[in-house]
């Protein structure tokens, strides 16, 4: 996915984003502490709507704001959604799926039959990661473990990011839970891409 990273600190340039699956910044979801709000207002700790009811925001895999990105524009009859290609959402059979491997037809998780799919320019690449491995965006259920909830399954991705999940219980405070490159990275990121390609 080709990223341009435009800020007042760095002039803009291409980019290979490292950060995956992830959000433009105008995405719609539910908090606690927001109620609807975009995404970009969401904060590590804040609880959002997820598939399994609120959970608290863990840190975020991948947090630009004003990246400008290729996307792909999800519509179905009651829902529209647009996120990376490699993100993915959950089909109505509960399988992850990155949205890469979408196609017009398919059924989504409480979203209904996939009526288009088409390339969009979006801003802000944002992933948040909760304590349930998903969250409710637009209205769409989707996974927060992109290729490797469908390379292995949402459960088992689950269930390897267990010790990170242990990590944040046990140490809340730590600066890592904010810490990003200069991509907006998250550093765990890296060990996720190294399963990958093992």
């Amino acid at each position: 996915m080709s990223v341009k990273v435009d800020s007042r600190r760095r002039s803009k340039s291409s980019k290979k984003s490292s950060g995956g699956a992830c959000f433009p910044a105008s995405a719609k979801v539910q908090s606690k502490q927001h109620g609807t709000t975009e995404i970009s207002n969401i904060a590590v700790g804040d609880h959002v709507l997820t598939k399994d009811g609120y959970a608290e925001v863990l840190f975020f895999a991948m947090r630009a704001p004003e990246a400008v990105a290729e996307c792909l524009e999800i519509t179905t009859p009651d829902n529209q959604l647009v996120l990376t290609e490699s993100h993915a959402v959950f089909k109505e059979c509960g399988t992850a799926v990155v949205t890469a491997k979408l196609n017009v037809g398919d059924s989504l998780m409480k979203a209904g039959i996939v009526t288009s799919i088409k390339k969009v320019q979006c801003t802000g690449l944002i992933a948040p990661v909760t304590a349930t491995g998903s969250l409710i965006v637009n209205d769409v259920p989707t996974s927060d473990y992109g290729s490797l909830g469908q390379w292995v399954g949402h459960s088992m991705a689950h269930g390897m990011l267990s010790p990170v999940r242990g990590l944040k219980w046990a140490f809340p405070k730590m600066d890592m839970w904010h810490s990003h490159d200069e991509t907006g990275k998250h550093p765990i990121m890296d060990w996720g891409q190294w399963l990958l390609n093992l």
